[in-house]
């Protein structure tokens, strides 16, 4: 039993730092003047989620989870925020950005069905 728990808590780590890679990438080519606070902010927005990740899964204290868990939705929240403002600006597409942050979310929220009800 632990041991697919474990699995799971290992996949929802490399799943965080695969998105916050390719989030980086889509960083990357925002070259706009304008977007370029948003950028930097997006990038250090999501550079926090791989260790916000381990936290939550490596604290067994339920408080400590729950306020994790807090942290991540927020963090999350703050990143589809700076790419609708990224949108608003029409100067690049984020699509593919928002279809890989509703990946994340969607696994992250079947990792800890539990917990998040």
């Amino acid at each position: 039993m632990t041991k697919s728990i474990n699995i799971k808590r290992n996949k929802l780590i490399l799943e965080s730092i695969i998105f916050t890679e390719v989030m980086n990438k889509f960083c990357k080519r925002l070259t706009e003047k304008s977007l370029l606070n948003t950028r930097n902010n997006l990038e250090l927005c999501v550079s926090k989620l791989p260790e916000l990740v381990n936290d939550y899964n490596n604290n067994d204290d339920r408080l400590s989870r729950l306020r994790n868990l807090v942290q991540i939705q927020g963090l999350l929240d703050e990143c589809k925020d700076y790419l609708e403002f990224i949108s608003r600006t029409r100067q690049t597409d984020i699509k593919p950005a928002v279809i890989e942050l509703t990946k994340f979310v969607q696994k992250f929220e079947q990792a800890n069905q539990s917990f998040i009800n």
